[in-house]
């Protein structure tokens, strides 16, 4: 199985959840142990969640076909399922008075985890994967869980500074009939108040 493998578990299997996408990581022969991540978005921010599982009750789901790898491939992580299929690179050059590009951005982003890829070896032969990788964003002054989401990112969707591109394509399209309330969204109105003016709806 290759790294960035995307796994289905349709009925979960002990502390993995039916309802996630795994991807795999790394089976590590050392520790006896197998690497799975999976992402998700916390409000504004998308993160990296490492989980670790057997390598015993891991191959033997696979089995059982408890877990099974999906048909789909995805290029792109979630954060840019909008852009599956599309050159991200022709619509970076098509964005008009862009002060950066997004390639830029994604080039910096690589930048950033060049200590993590420079200790790859060492990381995925850890004991305590998570704490090492914590520990090498820290002492880069780097903030982790960001360093983290994007580490495994770029591992997981081959190893590609494009695994890093920004998701601005995800800003405003999220759903806001599942937030309740009568509260106006955006900015509070300067002079009338955070209450002036009423959502609007279909």
């Amino acid at each position: 199985m290759r790294v960035g493998s995307k796994l289905e578990i349709p009925n979960g299997f002990m502390h993995l959840a039916k309802d996630l996408s795994y991807y795999f990581v790394k089976n590590n022969a050392a520790t006896k142990t197998v690497w799975l991540v999976y992402f998700r978005k916390r409000r504004d921010e998308w993160l990296a969640e490492l989980v670790l599982i057997k390598r015993g009750d891991f191959e033997s789901a696979l089995l059982s076909k408890k877990i099974t790898e999906a048909s789909e491939v995805s290029t792109l992580p979630p954060s840019l399922k909008r852009w599956e299929g599309l050159d991200l690179v022709a619509a970076d050059g098509a964005r008009l008075n862009a002060k950066r590009s997004n390639l830029a951005l994604a080039e910096s982003r690589l930048l950033a985890i060049r200590p993590l890829l420079d200790r790859l070896p060492e990381i995925l032969n850890a004991q305590r994967p998570q704490a090492l990788i914590n520990k090498i964003a820290t002492d880069a002054g780097q903030t982790p869980r960001r360093l983290n989401y994007w580490f495994f990112t770029y591992l997981c969707f081959g190893q590609s500074v494009l695994a890093l591109y920004p998701a601005y394509a995800e800003v405003g399209h999220w759903d806001r009939a599942i937030r309740f309330g009568e509260v106006p969204y955006g900015r509070r109105h300067s002079s009338l108040g955070r209450n002036e003016g009423i959502r609007i709806t279909e």
